[in-house]
């Protein structure tokens, strides 16, 4: 499940739903692009686009709360949240559906966020159950825009947190949670692939 902007044209997406409107199309881009670094990694994926961004790429909890349970609902194996925002008691209620998902057996990515500070302000980047994805450079490195901290599970090669979530959700449908050279996924803050 991609919970993003929507998604057009990507062949993998086998059902496309909104949670903010009638309108699954993607006004933004991101959902897009974020579902064709999906299917990069596994070309035989089937991607659940579930809206709940708008045109500017912002949107609501309850929205995103609302995507989260569908993607329950619908059992879906991974629910890729490429998003960021400053932790608030207003999104808190984020941990909980994200440790139902968990615990119902569905791997739940999301970005560590952009901003080069520690992730624990943020959400979903300060949910522990879930599997947080900083970026790196080629060389295994994080980048120096991308957050880190204690809840920082892996590092991929990408040109932000929002990219390396959707390229890690790939790569997990087919790998599970393991760290990987070609794709240079290094195991939390350190350098080097393990």
């Amino acid at each position: 499940a991609v919970i993003d902007t929507g998604v057009n044209d990507v062949a993998n997406v086998t059902e496309s739903v909104s949670m903010i409107g009638d309108n699954t199309a993607d006004e933004n881009g991101h959902g897009t692009r974020m579902a064709q670094l999906v299917a990069e990694q596994n070309p035989d994926v089937s991607i659940l686009s579930i809206k709940a961004l708008g045109a500017d790429g912002t949107g609501d909890i309850s929205a995103v709360y609302a995507a989260i349970r569908y993607a329950i609902d619908k059992k879906a194996s991974v629910i890729n949240l490429s998003m960021s925002a400053v932790a608030t008691a207003e999104n808190a209620a984020l941990t909980s559906i994200i440790d139902e998902a968990t615990a119902a057996g569905i791997a739940v990515v999301g970005a560590a966020g952009n901003k080069g500070m520690d992730v624990r302000f943020f959400v979903p980047g300060n949910i522990e159950s879930a599997y947080i994805i900083g970026a790196a450079d080629e060389d295994g490195a994080r980048i120096t825009s991308s957050n880190y901290g204690s809840t920082v599970d892996f590092n991929v090669h990408a040109d932000s947190t929002s990219e390396a979530a959707a390229k890690f959700s790939g790569y997990y449908t087919v790998n599970g949670a393991v760290a990987d050279e070609k794709l240079r996924i290094t195991n939390r803050n350190y350098k080097g692939i393990y």
